[in-house]
């Protein structure tokens, strides 16, 4: 049967002893290493992971775009059962793209989901983007 190791909210393995990831936290933890993935990145399936660069080289941004593709990462994530209120908006004074929304979870958990994208006026070896998972 497969586990997860509980990571921290960074991505990395805890300083103590590990432990396997479950319910709210497992969820929680998919869906961030999920949308953490950058397309391209993983040599096993290269189509695996969102098009962060192209995002952040497309000016203005394709906020429609950006929400489905992010929609359905998150709704791929097993455990999640529904995504509600989802919406993205580009706000142009501060170049950011913002999306939120509710995930409802097979273990009748809600979170609140907000991801943020700063737009980049140079390439970067990172995905320019933070995602706050919150338990309601």
């Amino acid at each position: 049967m497969p586990f997860d190791l509980l990571l921290t909210a960074d991505g990395d393995l805890p300083a103590g002893p590990a432990r396997a990831a479950t319910g709210l936290a497992l969820i929680s933890q998919r869906i961030r290493r999920r949308l953490r993935t950058v397309q391209g990145e993983w040599f096993l399936d290269p189509s695996e992971g969102l098009p962060y660069l192209e995002w952040i080289s497309t000016r203005p941004p394709p906020t429609t775009s950006i929400a489905t593709l992010t929609r359905e990462a998150v709704l791929g994530v097993p455990g999640v059962v529904r995504v509600e209120d989802w919406a993205a908006v580009h706000d142009v004074e501060s170049a950011t793209v913002r999306i939120s929304g509710l995930v409802i979870t097979d273990t009748d958990d809600e979170l609140t989901l907000r991801i943020e994208g700063v737009e980049q006026t140079t390439p970067v070896n990172t995905a320019p983007w933070a995602i706050f998972l919150e338990l309601l």
